[in-house]
């Protein structure tokens, strides 16, 4: 029995020595991985030192000029004025459009979630316009993967951390500033962005899947050595529609000026904006697409509109529409050519 009993201690000894050393080897590997990203965001024209503020990171960004810039720590609260979400509102058509849907589709989950999405991640884009708020980035390397600076070090997390992070403080920030500030809100934001937050919280974690694609584009977006444009500043009261008066845009200038970018949510957002079903016919159906896409070619709808599919975006029905819509488009290209 004592024969048996050693073997079974130095058996449980072995094991617990093995799990050790493959511990080990998970550390100095999660190690090499900090220090190579980190590598490549200094070869990036980034890089970072330690100031004696335990709360910041000065990071100087060297091009013709040195900057410093103190970086907020990852997982502070965002703080968004109310001119922003003002902004937020008046810069989208789509949520232009969650103004004026009525109260019953504003508050049902599965119809808002477009809105909310458009909402939150122009929200993110917006606060990273702040080079102190760009405190992630994107793994070259590893799209799964973000570099954050958490307090005092770069650390790397899962992409779904991060972005579950994001979404989080922005709905958050939503909710603190209808709280404390609405009365600074236009009527019809201040009616509106009160759900945005609530309808993010009954689809949370579906939520932050289908944000995944956007975010990591976004993130792709702020490395180091590039710099967001600035949005267009457009007057709040385009809340109430264009003005009677108002002509659009010249085809020269349209056309000098390209097309707005397209999405596979926006794609998702259109199809339900056009009421599209299953079994219409395609040509009245690309007229419709194509009256609410900004200008987009019809093959870039029906190449986003298939992305959203793939994405799981859409609903049974809405696919069934989508695969009829590319199979028509795609018959109707063939005959073309």
């Amino acid at each position: 029995m004592e024969t048996l009993f050693e073997h079974t201690l130095q058996r449980q000894a072995a094991e617990q020595a093995k799990r050790d050393a493959e511990q080990i080897k998970k550390i100095e590997a999660l190690e090499g991985k900090i220090d190579e990203l980190t590598a490549l965001m200094k070869s990036n024209a980034l890089s970072s030192n330690t100031t004696n503020n335990s709360n910041n990171k000065t990071m100087n960004i060297n091009n013709n000029n040195t900057t410093t810039i103190n970086i907020t720590p990852w997982g502070r609260s965002f703080y968004i004025p109310a001119s922003m979400l003002e902004a937020v509102f008046a810069e989208s058509e789509t949520l232009q459009r969650y103004c004026h849907i009525g109260d019953k589709a504003r508050t049902d989950p599965e119809e808002a979630m477009p809105y909310v999405q458009e909402a939150l991640m122009d929200v993110i884009r917006r606060l990273h316009q702040d080079p102190q708020e760009r405190n992630v980035y994107l793994n070259p390397k590893r799209s799964d993967q973000v570099l954050v600076y958490d307090e005092t070090a770069w650390e790397l997390r899962p992409l779904m951390e991060a972005t579950r992070s994001l979404l989080d403080r922005a709905a958050r920030g939503i909710t603190t500033l209808v709280n404390k500030e609405w009365q600074k809100l236009s009527p019809a934001v201040a009616e509106s962005a009160p759900w945005l937050p609530i309808m993010y919280d009954e689809r949370r974690e579906e939520h932050i899947v289908r944000a995944r694609p956007s975010m990591a584009a976004h993130l792709e977006n702020i490395a180091p050595g590039r710099a967001l444009p600035a949005p267009a500043a457009r007057p709040a009261d385009q809340l109430r529609g264009p003005k009677k008066e108002e002509k659009p845009p010249a085809a020269e200038e349209q056309k000098k000026a390209g097309p707005a970018p397209f999405t596979l949510y926006d794609a998702a957002a259109l199809l339900r904006a056009a009421g599209l079903k299953a079994g219409e016919g395609w040509a009245d159906s690309a007229k419709r697409l194509q009256a609410g896409s900004k200008g987009q070619e019809a093959g870039r709808i029906m190449s986003k509109l298939w992305e959203a599919m793939e994405e799981g975006l859409l609903s049974e029905a809405e696919r069934m529409t989508v695969r009829e819509l590319v199979t028509e488009y795609d018959a109707a290209t063939m005959k073309r050519k």
